[in-house]
């Protein structure tokens, strides 16, 4: 029993962890405007921050990680964003690279957990907030 008590305060401790990690992580993001309406941009290596962005009101968020070189644009599931634009002109930006749109057009990612050997983009997070502004 006491082991199972243990095993709970454990996961309720890595969870509050975690939210102070996403908390710490969302101060340093970047808010700006889009056609779509707000959007943000952050350099971070914290999962979650595209429920808190879209909590938040957010349609779009643009994110790097800085510890494993990946790049995406998360749009909100219910949105109006499609990216298929941006993935176009990236593909002419930087054509080396493994860009990949899904299907929902609200998702353009180079690497990720389910591609991790993908060839990264070279992108500056403040490259990628220009494309989206125009």
């Amino acid at each position: 029993m006491i082991e199972f008590g243990q095993s709970i305060i454990d996961a309720l401790f890595s969870e509050q962890q975690k939210q102070v990690n996403l908390e710490t992580a969302w101060k340093t993001k970047k808010s700006f405007q889009t056609k779509w309406g707000r959007a943000v941009a952050i350099k971070a290596d914290e999962k979650g921050l595209s429920g808190l962005a879209f909590q938040k009101g957010y349609e779009l968020i643009i994110g790097v990680n800085p510890k494993n070189g990946y790049h995406g644009f998360r749009a909100k599931a219910q949105g109006k964003v499609d990216l298929t634009e941006i993935y176009q002109k990236i593909k002419e930006i930087e054509p080396e690279a493994d860009w990949f749109l899904h299907q929902s057009k609200k998702l353009l990612l180079c690497g990720g957990d389910v591609a991790p050997k993908a060839r990264k983009s070279k992108m500056r997070l403040e490259e990628m907030v220009e494309l989206v502004k125009k």
